[in-house]
């Protein structure tokens, strides 16, 4: 028993050890690249943008708002369930950034914390379940933790809550199949996976429920029986599970098919080879990310020597190296084959993150390199140096056919080839004196010595493909945010009624999340696809990719409620504080239109036609707000040119070493707003940028994608529209039509007077309700800029009314006639019911489960006092 627990005991040192070695690695590599006390910053794009604004917004709605179901200040408007489900709100981690302190250090933390328990639970399963009882558990455990992927994607660290419940579920499983004991724990296991992050739990299930068949197969039982007992307790956990975690998990699944996008370009495929693959097992392989290969599953040269020699181990029974050989195939299929590829990805295409299963991979590679060290004396030594030098050499000769093949990207590296062949021949000489019984402990510490300072080179390498933020970026970033900061508790103190802020300096769309002020923002993972849709042939930007909302006119800034613009600092120009201004035209969130509405229909790309529809189908009456002026343009260009031979209009630079520009001048002064439609369905971080005269440009962000259009308002000085190229742009550019209009200010008020006479007054609100009164002069339709979501319900005097979905199913509308009326609309999820529900079912079934448990647990302790006396 004491042997036991001194083996327990040393579980948990080695445990601690490897956190604490994770930390100090992630911090060397960090101050060594000036990301945490230097010049870069570690809150770059996505953890800035997004999750750091997302978690903000959580856990001000469930710690002040009390709604975690709905915000006004997502998307206008949004449920917020699958978002937070999306964005791994509600791991315990995300109560991190509840501390109003220094963003890099708290992200940081979030980061390694979830890296560092990784670390922690691998070697705690490799020392219990694969009995790694040296301290190179230690070695494998932080190898499991700062490996590729983990490199790779810690400013996507969502996925590490996936890295840290993946030991602890599969050793759930090794129980379950061998003790036949703790199911009731299995199914926590997975609930939680399944509410932290339901794209882990997806794909952490799959692979659980591959390596139960597995080790089924692998328990050389032939008793059915006993089978079949197993098989139905792995279910039962697995349902349970499912169902235990409903009351997040159903509201997310059916608001992600709900919202699913159907415009995006389709799937073409994986840029993939085997060699490919095999190269991301050696140090510094980043560079497939430039061309779409990169599924970063370094996990240590050590390790991949062990893997290898597994196979050639004759200790290591045949059955066992069929089994392990099978589960990689599986995942390096899932690498090359499409449909397997798109099968582990909830069969959608992901956003820049390819492989967000890779760290399966590494789990398999790191567990087939413990049981190798547990039967080392089975390795050959010669055999060892003749697979080391064959992997070598296929390693450095596909480097030099990269180069052949990618010769404008890829080139070899010579220094990280040395570097490799360095450690991998230490590594096989160490081994060789390893199995010949020579001071074991002392060539186990070097090893892990030499494991830690692998891990940090390839850091470095691997920290160079995240986007780089310098102290003059960081320093404008948090000084324009934090003066919008500033300027929204200001008016919120001055104004406390219901409107939207239309602030156009703001760096990212969520800042409306992080500060909490209503906004038309659209810039997240999960996003109301009709508004979407609908804002786009408005004029707005349409790309999920696009760091801020774009393409607002003071039509649509009417129309959408914003009463108040945030005038901050632009990259030009820095004001030494921001302050807001009314707008001169304000709708309040609701206002009664002409019954035209209910057959507006937008079919023209051309959103300045879309708009006047719009006004037309609202006031029932035909006016013409925008006007053409494109006969009057003339094209001027520096450093570039017309290329003639292509389909649609095309422009290159000449010299693509220097920037150039395309300018478009209304030589009649009187275009006031440009868009330019485009002939493909795509999204590209390095399109060209569609600007007007000022140039303002920012470093961190891309003020106009062409391949994403939206309305470009003109300088107030003069008409000229260009499209930048060059940079870190690419050289050309191409559209479809290009559309300049100008603006009829008269119309404007005449528009204003006549929507303005019927609108909702607006008495309380609170996130997903508004009450307020409105008074009906003619049968008509209250227009609402609510987002249309099916959990809206309307009560009108008291009584159920009929929500409408309005423009193309964007908005919310009520039919009313004549007359005062209260209006109270409030949004409940009927999902989270259903949920609900179904998660009392689990709870039952996990207290039978329990009860079993302790059952069992009984039986045992009664058995044991049995046997001793």
């Amino acid at each position: 028993m004491s042997k036991e627990k001194n083996s327990d005991n040393k579980t948990i040192q080695y445990g601690v050890l490897s956190a604490g070695l994770v930390f100090a690695v992630g911090i060397v590599i960090f101050t060594i690249r000036k990301r945490l006390f230097g010049e870069y910053t570690f809150m770059h794009a996505d953890l800035a943008a997004q999750y750091s604004s997302i978690a903000k917004l959580f856990l001000r709605q469930l710690f002040v708002n009390h709604n975690i179901v709905y915000s006004w200040d997502v998307s206008m408007g949004s449920d917020t369930i699958p978002l937070y489900a999306f964005y791994s709100c509600f791991s315990p981690f995300t109560l991190i950034y509840a501390f109003d302190f220094n963003i890099d250090l708290l992200s940081f933390f979030v980061t390694f914390g979830k890296l560092g328990l990784s670390a922690f639970a691998f070697n705690w399963f490799l020392r219990k379940y694969i009995h790694v009882e040296t301290c190179l558990s230690v070695a494998f455990a932080i190898s499991y933790a700062l490996s590729g992927f983990a490199l790779a994607y810690y400013s996507n660290m969502i996925w590490f809550d996936g890295l840290y419940m993946l030991p602890v579920i599969i050793a759930l499983i090794f129980d379950l199949i061998f003790d036949n004991k703790n199911v009731c724990l299995l199914t926590l296991a997975y609930a939680y996976i399944f509410v932290v992050n339901f794209y882990s739990g997806y794909i952490i299930g799959i692979f659980s429920a591959i390596v139960f068949v597995a080790l089924l197969f692998r328990e050389n039982t032939h008793n059915i029986k006993k089978i079949i007992n197993i098989c139905m307790k792995f279910i039962i956990a697995s349902v349970s599970a499912a169902c235990l975690s409903a009351l997040v998990l159903y509201p997310t699944a059916i608001g992600f098919l709900r919202e699913r996008v159907d415009d995006s370009s389709a799937f073409i495929g994986l840029h993939l080879n085997v060699m490919d693959i095999y190269n991301q097992l050696f140090i510094g392989q980043t560079s497939g990310r430039e061309i779409g290969r990169f599924p970063y599953i370094y996990c240590g040269l050590f390790s991949l020597i062990l893997v290898l020699l597994f196979f050639f181990n004759k200790k290591i029974s045949k059955k066992d190296r069929i089994i392990a050989g099978a589960l990689l195939i599986i995942y390096v299929a899932a690498s090359l084959i499409p449909v397997v590829y798109l099968f582990l990805h909830c069969f959608d295409t992901p956003d820049c993150y390819n492989f967000r299963y890779s760290y399966l991979i590494i789990f398999m590679l790191l567990c087939l390199a413990g049981v190798s060290t547990n039967k080392i004396d089975g390795i050959n030594v010669k055999k060892m140096y003749a697979v080391c030098s064959i992997g070598v050499l296929i390693f450095v000769a596909y480097s030099f056919f990269q180069e052949k093949l990618y010769d404008y990207i890829i080139k070899v590296d010579f220094i990280t080839i040395t570097i490799n062949i360095v450690f991998l021949t230490t590594y096989s000489y160490l081994i060789s004196v390893y199995v010949k019984n020579k001071n074991k402990l002392t060539i186990e510490r070097i090893i892990v010595v030499l494991i830690i300072v692998e891990l940090g080179i390839n850091g470095l390498y691997y920290e160079n493909i995240n986007v780089k933020v310098n102290s003059e970026e960081t320093e404008s970033y948090f000084f324009y945010n934090n003066q919008i900061e500033d300027a929204v508790d200001s008016l919120k103190e001055y104004d406390n009624s219901w409107y939207r802020i239309y602030s156009p300096n703001s760096l990212y769309c969520n800042d409306s999340m992080k500060y909490g002020y209503k906004s038309v923002g659209l810039f997240s993972s999960y996003q109301n696809q009709n508004l979407r849709k609908t804002l786009g042939k408005l004029g707005y930007v349409s790309s999920a990719l696009t760091h801020r909302d774009m393409g607002s006119t003071e039509v649509t800034r009417m129309l959408m409620g914003e009463k108040y613009e945030i005038v901050s600092s632009t990259w030009t120009e820095r004001l030494d504080n921001a302050y807001y201004q009314a707008l001169p035209y304000y709708l309040p969130i609701g206002y009664m239109v002409s019954d035209d509405i209910l057959d507006l229909k937008f079919n023209d790309k051309n959103p300045f036609a879309n708009q006047n529809n719009l006004l037309n189908a609202m006031l029932g009456e035909k006016i013409d707000y925008y006007y053409n002026t494109g006969k009057e343009i003339q094209i001027e260009y520096y450093n570039a040119c017309s290329d003639e031979l292509e389909e649609y209009p095309t422009f290159k630079l000449e010299d693509v070493t220097e920037p150039g520009y395309v300018m478009f001048r209304d030589l009649s002064n009187n275009t006031h707003y440009a868009y330019f439609s485009t002939p493909y369905v795509m999204e590209r971080s390095d399109s060209p940028i569609v600007t007007n005269s000022t140039m303002t440009i920012g470093p961190m962000i891309m003020d106009s994608f062409l391949l994403s259009p939206h309305i470009v308002e003109t300088a107030q000085d003069d008409s000229d529209i260009y499209i930048v190229m060059g940079g870190n742009k690419t050289s050309w550019a191409t559209f479809e039509n290009a559309y300049f209009y100008g603006s009829d200010e008269e119309v404007l008020p005449f528009v204003y007077e006549k929507l303005s006479k019927s609108p909702l007054i607006v008495g309380k609100f609170k996130d997903g309700y508004i009450e307020g009164d409105i008074s009906v002069q003619s049968d008509g339709v209250m227009f609402t800029s609510i987002p249309y979501q099916s959990g809206w319900k309307v009560l009108v005097d008291g009584y159920e009314g009929e929500i409408i979905p309005l423009v193309g199913g964007a908005f919310v509308g009520v039919k009313l006639p004549i007359g005062d009326h209260n209006i109270v609309l409030k949004y409940y999820d009927n999902n989270i019911t259903v949920g609900f529900k179904i998660a009392i079912i689990g709870l039952l079934l996990v207290l039978v489960l329990t009860v079993q448990d302790i059952k069992r647990l009984l039986l045992r302790l009664a058995s044991e006092c049995e046997q001793e006396t």
